[in-house]
């Protein structure tokens, strides 16, 4: 890195952006805006190609047209996001927005907190297993053959 003038010089580290989470113990991170001239192609299929880098709650990015097969590479960054993220906006290559794709949380069954989740609405009748664990305890507990 250039400080002043030719004489003046200081050496700097470059890490890898999965190396520098890791190490800093950061798994958690509200947003990331990727502005970078052209070099958000390399950093978006990186992160995109890695599941354990889907720590980012939301993206902010600005893709550029002047980096060679922009398109054929940005529609695969796009289609590689979309399995983890929904698109808030898109002002095409100006700014586009994405957000952590939401699980909800379909039931806690029981003292053992199964819980399920899922983009779904209702994957499990909740009801029925619900009774059905209802009738075990009963049974276990009472002795009763209720099934």
């Amino acid at each position: 890195m250039h400080i002043s003038d030719d004489s003046n010089y200081e050496d700097i580290e470059i890490k890898d952006i999965r190396e520098f989470l890791f190490e800093n113990n950061i798994f958690s991170v509200d947003l990331i805006k990727i502005n970078i001239e052209g070099e958000e192609y390399n950093l978006l299929e990186y992160l995109s190609s890695s599941t354990e880098l889907n720590i980012f709650e939301n993206y902010l990015v600005q893709f550029h047209k002047f980096v060679d097969d922009y398109e054929n590479r940005r529609n695969k960054i796009l289609t590689n996001i979309s399995k983890y993220y929904d698109r808030l906006f898109n002002y095409e290559m100006i700014f586009e927005g994405w957000t952590h794709k939401k699980i909800k949380n379909i039931g806690c069954i029981g003292d053992s907190h199964i819980s399920i989740f899922s983009n779904n609405e209702r994957i499990i009748d909740v009801d029925k297993y619900i009774k059905l664990i209802f009738l075990i305890l009963i049974e276990s507990v009472l002795g009763w053959h209720l099934i």
